[in-house]
C-alpha cells in the first residue's frame, strides 16, 4: 500500500522530531498564495510603522520598498518577524532572484531575535547582496530601535559573499554568538548580546540611489523559509578549564581536564592601559574586544602594558611620530611635586588599586568569554626604544618621592635601562618584586592566566628575565593556582637563551620555529606560541597569502601563532593599520585588512580541534611541501598538510594498508570554504594531490572509521 503524507503532516513530523531533538519552537513555509502584507493567519508581524511590509505573490516572499528614498529614510526595510521563540534560534530561506541587479543593492536578510513596536525595531540583521561579483558583501547589523540607528558587527566582501538563484541563506544565534552561512558554508561571525530575547524572521533590501538605475522589489526574495528555536535560557560560552599546564605531547599544553589545546589570537597594545595622542587618552571598550575575539574564534591574548607614563618615537607615521600618553600605573601617584610628564610624582610603596581591579575586571572578563589572557608583567622594548625626558617613568628619581633613582635624566632611550639590566637584587628589584607578587594575588585564583616578563628586552636583561620567572614560579607555589610563565625573545635574535631558561613557554624570534623548541632548562621543552610582533615585523607589507603562510606553517610545525594586531591604534605608516575615525589616535573600528589573518587564527583553532593533538606531531617527510602534522598507527591516522603556494603535492600514506579509507577534505584559507571529496584507499607512499581552488591550500585526511 502506498502512503500519502500531506504537507500538513510533514510539517508535524517535523515540529516532533524538533522537539524531540531540543527545538522548542518550529516553523516552516514556501509562500504559497497571494498577501499583502505577509501574514499566513497572524503568524507573522511588522509593527514598526517607520519600516515597510513582506507580501508574497506567487512562492514568492518580496519587498514592498521602492528603494528611491534618501536620508534616513532609504532604511526602511520590508520585513516581517515570528513570535514564541526561545533565544537561541536558527533560520534560513532558500532565495529567488529573477534578475541579478548590481546597479541597485539589492538585499535579503535573515533576522533573528527581532522584535517590534511603533517607531521601534530590534534585533540582528543577517544579509548578503544578490548578485556574485567583487562588490558582493555578507553583514551583520543591528538593529538599536529607531529608523536609521543600527549597528555593524560583522562586514566580509568579495566574490565569495554574494547570493545567487537557488542559494540557501541560513543565519543562527547560539547565546551571543551570531553566524551567517550560504550553502552550509560559513560566511561571516560576530559576538554580540545586546538583545536576548526576540524572534527570527526575514527581511529585504532595496536602494536605487541617483544614478543606480531605478529596480524592482519583485526582482528577489525568499522562495522559502525555515526557522526552529533551540530550548533552553541563552547560554553563556564554555568556562576556561584551567590553569593550563605540560601535556604529554610537549608542543601543547593541556587544559585542568586533560585535554591538550593550541592558543592563538590577536593581542593589541591598549587592552589593559588606555592610550592617546596630544596628552589625552581614548578609553577601548574591552568588552567589545573580547566580542571581537570571540567573534575571530580566537581563544588567546595578550594583554600590555608598559611602565611609560609618556612615550615617544613609536613610528606609526613615517616622520615625527606623535607622543602618547598613557594610563592607569600600578602606583599611586601623590605627590608633592611633579613628575617630568606633568602629574604627580609616584609613591612607589604604595599600589593605585585602581589598576589591579581593572586588571582582575578584564582578565574575568576574557575567561567568561572563554580566552586565555598572558599578562605582561614589564615591557621593557618601551624603555630601550621610547623613552624621553618627559616620559614620567616611575623608577626614575624625578618621577618618584621614595628616593629611587635608575640614572636616566634625558638622552638616548638606550641610556635608561638600569631598572631592567641589573646583575643581582637592589632597591629596584625589590620594589618590581613587590608589584608581581600583588600582580599574582590579584589573578592567581583564576584559570585562563598565564604570565609573561617581558618582550625585547635588553640583550644585558638575562638575569633579570630569569630572576621573575624563578619569583613567579616560587610565589605561586605557596598559592591555590600555578599558572606557565613566559619568556619572550629579547631585542636580537636570540632563541637559545628562552630555550634554555625555565620558561613554560616561549615567544621566539625566529619566523619558523623548530619542531620541537628544548633546550637546557626545567622544562627542558617549551611551547611555542610564536608572536608576529617578534618574529614577522613588517607583515603589512606582505600579502594576505604570504601573511597566512606565516601561521599555517607555524602551526604544522607543531607552533601555536600570536597576531600582533594593531586594532585600533591608528598606525599609517606603510598602511599598517587605517582603523577608521581616529581620535587622539585611537580608532573607531579595525581597519578590515587583518580581517582575512583574523579569520585564519579561528580556522587553525578550528583544525586543531579536529586533530588528536596528544598523538600529533610535525611529520616533514610525509609531506611533498614539508607542512605536516600527522599521527600514522595502522588503524586510525590522521594528517593535517599545508600547501603556501597551491599546486600539486605528494604525500606519504604507507602507514594504513590499502584495506582502509581515508576521508578528504579541503580548506581554502583565503575563503574559509570546505570542500569535501570521496574518500580514498590509504596505502601509497606517493599519493598525489591537487588542490580544487587556486592559492595556498589545507588538506585534512583522516581514517574513515575515525582517529585514534
Amino acid at each position: 500500500m502506498k502512503t500519502v503524507v500531506t504537507s500538513i503532516q510533514r510539517l508535524a513530523l517535523l515540529v516532533l522530531l524538533f522537539s524531540r531533538m531540543g527545538f522548542s519552537q518550529t516553523y516552516s513555509t514556501r509562500f504559497e498564495g497571494i498577501e499583502s502584507p505577509l501574514s499566513e493567519s497572524g503568524r507573522w508581524a511588522n509593527n514598526g510603522v517607520d519600516w515597510t511590509q513582506i507580501r508574497k505573490r506567487d512562492g514568492i516572499a518580496c519587498s514592498t520598498q521602492t528603494g528611491t528614498n534618501t536620508g534616513i529614510y532609504k532604511f526602511d526595510d520590508s520585513y516581517a518577524h515570528l513570535s514564541g521563540f526561545p533565544p537561541n534560534q536558527e533560520a534560513w530561506g532558500e532565495i529567488s532572484i529573477a534578475k541579478p541587479d548590481e546597479s541597485c543593492f539589492q538585499e535579503l536578510e535573515i533576522l533573528l531575535r527581532f522584535t517590534s513596536a511603533p517607531h521601534r525595531t530590534t534585533g540582528y540583521e543577517c544579509f548578503a547582496r544578490c548578485v556574485k561579483s567583487t562588490s558582493s558583501y555578507v553583514q551583520i547589523v543591528r538593529w538599536d530601535g529607531p529608523l536609521g540607528k543600527f549597528t555593524y558587527l560583522a562586514d566580509r566582501h568579495g566574490t565569495n559573499y554574494g547570493l545567487s538563484n537557488g542559494d540557501i541563506l541560513k543565519a543562527s544565534i547560539i547565546g551571543d554568538v551570531i553566524t551567517v552561512y550560504i550553502n552550509g558554508v560559513e560566511k561571516a561571525r560576530a559576538t554580540n548580546d545586546t538583545f536576548r530575547t526576540g524572534n527570527p524572521g526575514i527581511g529585504e533590501f532595496l536602494a536605487c540611489e541617483s544614478g543606480r538605475g531605478i529596480g524592482s522589489n519583485s526582482n528577489f526574495g525568499f522562495s522559502s523559509f525555515s526557522a526552529r528555536g533551540i530550548g533552553g535560557s541563552v547560554a553563556g560560552p564554555a568556562p576556561v578549564k584551567g590553569p593550563l599546564r605540560a601535556s604529554k605531547n610537549p608542543n601543547y599544553f593541556e587544559d585542568a581536564s586533560g585535554t591538550p589545546l593550541i592558543l592563538c589570537g590577536s593581542q593589541t597594545w591598549n587592552t589593559l592601559q588606555d592610550w592617546g595622542t596630544g596628552g589625552s587618552v581614548q578609553p577601548l571598550d574591552f568588552d567589545a574586544f573580547a566580542g571581537f575575539l570571540k567573534a575571530h574564534g580566537h581563544n588567546f591574548t595578550l594583554l600590555w602594558c608598559t611602565e611609560l607614563p609618556r612615550f615617544s618615537n613609536l613610528p606609526v607615521t613615517a616622520t615625527k611620530p606623535p607622543d602618547f600618553t598613557v594610563s592607569p600605573h600600578p602606583w599611586m601617584r601623590t605627590g608633592p611635586g611633579l613628575a617630568t610628564d606633568g602629574g604627580l610624582k609616584f609613591d612607589l610603596t604604595k599600589f593605585d588599586h585602581t589598576y589591579f581591579d581593572r586588571l582582575r575586571t578584564r582578565v574575568d572578563a576574557l575567561n567568561r568569554a572563554g580566552i586565555y589572557s598572558a599578562v605582561y608583567l614589564f615591557t621593557a622594548e618601551f624603555l630601550l626604544r621610547f623613552r624621553g625626558p618627559t616620559d614620567g617613568y616611575p623608577f626614575s628619581g624625578p618621577n618618584n618621592v621614595n628616593g629611587i633613582d635608575d640614572g636616566y635624566h634625558g638622552g638616548p632611550a638606550e641610556s635608561g635601562l638600569a631598572s631592567v639590566t641589573m646583575a643581582a637584587s637592589n632597591f629596584i628589584t625589590d620594589l618590581q618584586d613587590a608589584y608581581v607578587r600583588k600582580t599574582i594575588d590579584t589573578l592567581n585564583d583564576l584559570p585562563n592566566v598565564l604570565w609573561i616578563v617581558s618582550e625585547e628586552a635588553p640583550m644585558k636583561s638575562t638575569w633579570w628575565n630569569n630572576h621573575l620567572i624563578s619569583l613567579v614560579r616560587a610565589y605561586e607555589r605557596g598559592r591555590p593556582s600555578q599558572h606557565p610563565v613566559g619568556y619572550a625573545t629579547l631585542e636580537r635574535p636570540t632563541d637559545a637563551i628562552l630555550y634554555n631558561s625555565d620558561a613554560d613557554w616561549v615567544a621566539p624570534w625566529a619566523w619558523i620555529s623548530p619542531t620541537t623548541s628544548c633546550g637546557t632548562g626545567t622544562p627542558s621543552c617549551k611551547v611555542n606560541i610564536n608572536d608576529s610582533d617578534h618574529s614577522y615585523f613588517g607583515m603589512w607589507n606582505d600579502p594576505p597569502q604570504k601573511n597566512r603562510n606565516y601561521a599555517w606553517e607555524n602551526f604544522l610545525t607543531g607552533n601555536q601563532v600570536l597576531f600582533m594586531d594593531p586594532y585600533l591604534v591608528y598606525y599609517p605608516r606603510e598602511n599598517r593599520n587605517l582603523c577608521l575615525s581616529p581620535v587622539n589616535g585611537i580608532g573607531s573600528r579595525p581597519d578590515p585588512r587583518w580581517e582575512n589573518f583574523r579569520n585564519n587564527l579561528g580556522y587553525l583553532l578550528r583544525f586543531s580541534r579536529k586533530l588528536n593533538l596528544a598523538n600529533v606531531i610535525p611529520r616533514t617527510s610525509l609531506c611533498s611541501t614539508k607542512y605536516c602534522l600527522a599521527q600514522t598507527p595502522s588503524a586510525g591516522a590522521e594528517y593535517l598538510a599545508y600547501v603556501p603556494a597551491g599546486g600539486a603535492f605528494t604525500m606519504d600514506l604507507s602507514a594504513m594498508p590499502s584495506a582502509r579509507k581515508l576521508a578528504v577534505e579541503w580548506f581554502n584559507p583565503a575563503t574559509g570554504e570546505t570542500i569535501i571529496e570521496s574518500p580514498i584507499t590509504a596505502g601509497s607512499s606517493s599519493q598525489s594531490f591537487s588542490p580544487p581552488f587556486g592559492g595556498d591550500a589545507v588538506l585534512y585526511l583522516v581514517d574513515t572509521e575515525g582517529h585514534r
